[in-house]
């Protein structure tokens, strides 16, 4: 690989790369284990519940634009 960048190890250019024959899968193999192991620093996020304090929001801004309309 050339001079790097967060673009050298974009998944999509890599594979691109890899299909032509511009790097050696060993090379990207060897590039993946030096990175660190970041899984334990990861959050889980749950998008099918709501927050209760953004929940009460948005009901009291529902409620505010009824008020305001009627």
């Amino acid at each position: 690989m050339s001079e790097e960048s967060a673009l050298d190890m974009d998944v999509r250019i890599l594979r691109r790369q890899l299909n032509k024959g511009f790097v050696a899968e060993s090379t990207v193999n060897e590039k993946l284990k030096s990175l660190p192991d970041v899984e334990g620093l990861g959050e889980y996020f749950d998008p099918e519940t709501l927050d209760v304090d953004e929940e009460e929001a948005t009901e009291e801004a529902a409620a505010t634009d009824d008020g305001a309309s009627g």
